[in-house]
Protein backbone atom coordinates (compact mmCIF):
# COMPACT_ATOMS: atom_id res chain seq x y z
CA UNK A 1 0.00 0.00 0.00
CA UNK A 2 1.23 3.67 0.55
CA UNK A 3 2.90 3.87 3.58
CA UNK A 4 4.09 8.17 2.26
CA UNK A 5 1.24 9.94 4.24
CA UNK A 6 0.50 9.96 7.63
CA UNK A 7 -2.56 7.58 8.96
CA UNK A 8 -4.98 9.01 11.09
CA UNK A 9 -7.63 6.87 13.60
CA UNK A 10 -10.86 8.97 13.09
CA UNK A 11 -12.11 11.21 10.00
CA UNK A 12 -11.99 14.56 11.82
CA UNK A 13 -11.32 13.63 15.15
CA UNK A 14 -14.97 12.65 15.69
CA UNK A 15 -16.65 9.74 13.73
CA UNK A 16 -14.93 6.31 11.74
CA UNK A 17 -12.62 5.98 8.69
CA UNK A 18 -15.80 4.44 7.13
CA UNK A 19 -18.01 7.23 8.05
CA UNK A 20 -15.74 10.01 7.03
CA UNK A 21 -14.58 8.51 3.15
CA UNK A 22 -18.52 8.40 2.64
CA UNK A 23 -18.18 12.20 3.85
CA UNK A 24 -15.33 12.54 1.72
CA UNK A 25 -16.64 11.05 -1.43
CA UNK A 26 -19.76 12.78 -1.43
CA UNK A 27 -17.93 16.17 -0.40
CA UNK A 28 -15.18 15.61 -3.58
CA UNK A 29 -17.96 14.96 -6.11
CA UNK A 30 -19.87 18.17 -5.21
CA UNK A 31 -16.88 20.18 -4.85
CA UNK A 32 -16.27 18.95 -8.33
CA UNK A 33 -20.17 19.74 -9.71
CA UNK A 34 -19.69 23.17 -8.19
CA UNK A 35 -16.52 23.82 -10.04
CA UNK A 36 -18.40 22.69 -13.13
CA UNK A 37 -21.52 24.65 -12.62
CA UNK A 38 -19.41 27.48 -12.02
CA UNK A 39 -17.13 27.70 -15.31
CA UNK A 40 -20.66 26.80 -17.23
CA UNK A 41 -22.02 29.98 -14.88
CA UNK A 42 -19.17 32.17 -15.79
CA UNK A 43 -18.50 31.35 -19.68
CA UNK A 44 -22.69 31.13 -20.06
CA UNK A 45 -21.67 27.81 -22.11
CA UNK A 46 -24.12 26.12 -24.30
CA UNK A 47 -24.03 23.78 -26.72
CA UNK A 48 -23.80 26.21 -29.84
CA UNK A 49 -20.97 27.41 -28.20
CA UNK A 50 -18.94 24.44 -28.03
CA UNK A 51 -19.21 23.16 -31.20
CA UNK A 52 -18.58 26.27 -33.03
CA UNK A 53 -15.76 26.54 -31.11
CA UNK A 54 -14.75 22.94 -31.99
CA UNK A 55 -15.75 23.38 -35.66
CA UNK A 56 -13.62 27.00 -35.66
CA UNK A 57 -10.48 25.59 -35.05
CA UNK A 58 -7.32 27.20 -34.06
CA UNK A 59 -7.55 30.94 -33.00
CA UNK A 60 -5.77 33.85 -34.79
CA UNK A 61 -2.97 34.99 -33.06
CA UNK A 62 -1.26 38.64 -33.10
CA UNK A 63 2.28 39.61 -33.41
CA UNK A 64 2.26 41.01 -29.35
CA UNK A 65 3.80 37.78 -27.54
CA UNK A 66 1.65 39.33 -24.37
CA UNK A 67 -1.43 38.66 -25.67
CA UNK A 68 -0.68 35.36 -27.23
CA UNK A 69 0.79 34.33 -23.26
CA UNK A 70 -2.56 35.41 -22.32
CA UNK A 71 -5.04 34.00 -24.74
CA UNK A 72 -3.07 30.52 -24.29
CA UNK A 73 -2.75 31.07 -20.16
CA UNK A 74 -6.74 31.37 -20.72
CA UNK A 75 -7.42 28.52 -22.30
CA UNK A 76 -5.07 26.51 -20.09
CA UNK A 77 -6.87 27.80 -16.73
CA UNK A 78 -10.14 27.00 -18.09
CA UNK A 79 -9.11 23.41 -19.52
CA UNK A 80 -7.40 22.95 -16.22
CA UNK A 81 -10.43 24.09 -14.45
CA UNK A 82 -12.81 21.87 -16.21
CA UNK A 83 -10.28 18.43 -15.86
CA UNK A 84 -10.25 19.92 -12.25
CA UNK A 85 -13.38 19.39 -11.52
CA UNK A 86 -14.37 16.32 -13.70
CA UNK A 87 -11.54 14.85 -11.39
CA UNK A 88 -12.74 15.56 -8.02
CA UNK A 89 -16.05 13.94 -9.43
CA UNK A 90 -14.59 10.59 -10.39
CA UNK A 91 -12.36 10.40 -7.77
CA UNK A 92 -15.55 11.12 -5.41
CA UNK A 93 -17.10 8.42 -7.37
CA UNK A 94 -13.83 5.65 -6.92
CA UNK A 95 -14.35 6.72 -3.22
CA UNK A 96 -18.34 6.19 -3.14
CA UNK A 97 -17.69 2.61 -4.65
CA UNK A 98 -15.11 1.82 -2.23
CA UNK A 99 -17.31 2.53 0.79
CA UNK A 100 -20.08 0.71 -0.44
CA UNK A 101 -18.46 -2.14 -1.75
CA UNK A 102 -15.84 -2.43 1.15
CA UNK A 103 -12.82 -2.33 -1.25
CA UNK A 104 -10.13 -0.46 -0.52
CA UNK A 105 -8.45 -0.80 -3.56
CA UNK A 106 -11.09 1.80 -5.39
CA UNK A 107 -10.08 4.21 -2.31
CA UNK A 108 -6.45 3.78 -2.98
CA UNK A 109 -7.38 5.14 -6.51
CA UNK A 110 -8.94 7.90 -4.70
CA UNK A 111 -5.68 8.83 -3.05
CA UNK A 112 -3.42 9.16 -5.79
CA UNK A 113 -5.94 10.42 -8.41
CA UNK A 114 -6.59 13.41 -5.91
CA UNK A 115 -3.30 13.81 -4.98
CA UNK A 116 -2.43 14.15 -8.89
CA UNK A 117 -5.62 16.51 -8.67
CA UNK A 118 -4.15 18.89 -5.92
CA UNK A 119 -0.59 19.05 -8.00
CA UNK A 120 -2.25 19.80 -11.01
CA UNK A 121 -4.77 22.34 -9.15
CA UNK A 122 -1.60 24.04 -7.97
CA UNK A 123 -0.07 24.78 -11.51
CA UNK A 124 -3.32 25.69 -12.49
CA UNK A 125 -3.74 28.58 -9.80
CA UNK A 126 -0.41 29.55 -10.60
CA UNK A 127 -1.20 30.02 -13.84
CA UNK A 128 -4.27 32.27 -12.63
CA UNK A 129 -2.16 33.91 -10.77
CA UNK A 130 -0.11 35.15 -13.80
CA UNK A 131 -3.02 35.61 -15.72
CA UNK A 132 -4.27 37.82 -13.40
CA UNK A 133 -0.91 39.82 -13.63
CA UNK A 134 -1.69 39.94 -17.38
CA UNK A 135 -5.10 42.02 -17.13
CA UNK A 136 -5.49 45.54 -15.92
CA UNK A 137 -9.27 45.33 -14.94
CA UNK A 138 -10.68 41.81 -13.75
CA UNK A 139 -9.10 38.81 -14.37
CA UNK A 140 -10.92 35.97 -12.76
CA UNK A 141 -14.54 35.33 -12.82
CA UNK A 142 -14.91 39.02 -13.37
CA UNK A 143 -13.14 39.91 -9.86
CA UNK A 144 -10.93 42.77 -8.92
CA UNK A 145 -7.08 42.08 -8.17
CA UNK A 146 -7.56 41.56 -4.47
CA UNK A 147 -11.06 39.47 -4.60
CA UNK A 148 -8.75 36.98 -6.86
CA UNK A 149 -6.16 36.98 -4.72
CA UNK A 150 -8.30 36.33 -1.77
CA UNK A 151 -9.66 33.62 -4.01
CA UNK A 152 -6.31 31.45 -4.90
CA UNK A 153 -5.04 31.59 -1.60
CA UNK A 154 -8.77 29.98 -0.07
CA UNK A 155 -8.14 27.47 -2.82
CA UNK A 156 -4.88 26.81 -1.58
CA UNK A 157 -6.62 26.18 1.91
CA UNK A 158 -9.11 24.00 0.09
CA UNK A 159 -5.72 22.26 -1.25
CA UNK A 160 -5.00 21.45 2.66
CA UNK A 161 -8.49 20.36 3.31
CA UNK A 162 -8.51 17.68 0.41
CA UNK A 163 -4.56 16.61 1.74
CA UNK A 164 -6.03 16.01 4.95
CA UNK A 165 -9.15 13.87 2.95
CA UNK A 166 -6.04 11.65 1.34
CA UNK A 167 -4.85 10.56 4.65
CA UNK A 168 -8.24 9.45 5.88
CA UNK A 169 -8.72 7.70 2.70
CA UNK A 170 -5.42 6.26 2.66
CA UNK A 171 -5.33 5.18 6.37
CA UNK A 172 -8.36 3.47 5.26
CA UNK A 173 -6.78 1.44 2.95
CA UNK A 174 -3.89 0.77 4.87
CA UNK A 175 -5.34 0.07 8.27
CA UNK A 176 -8.83 -0.71 6.89
CA UNK A 177 -12.14 -0.10 9.16
CA UNK A 178 -11.57 0.91 12.60
CA UNK A 179 -15.40 1.30 13.30
CA UNK A 180 -15.11 0.10 16.98
CA UNK A 181 -18.26 -2.32 17.95
CA UNK A 182 -20.48 -2.41 20.68
CA UNK A 183 -21.23 -5.55 22.03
Amino acid sequence: MCEIFPEVNYCCYFCSLRVGILFIAVASIMTGGAILSGLENDAEASYEQSTTMIQAGSIVVENTDLLFLYRHLLDFVITALTIHGFAFVIAGFFLLVADLIDESGFAQVFVWLTLLNIIFGTVALLAMGVHCTLKETRCLLNMDWLESAVFIVTCFFYYALYFYFIMVANSYVVNGDTTVEIK
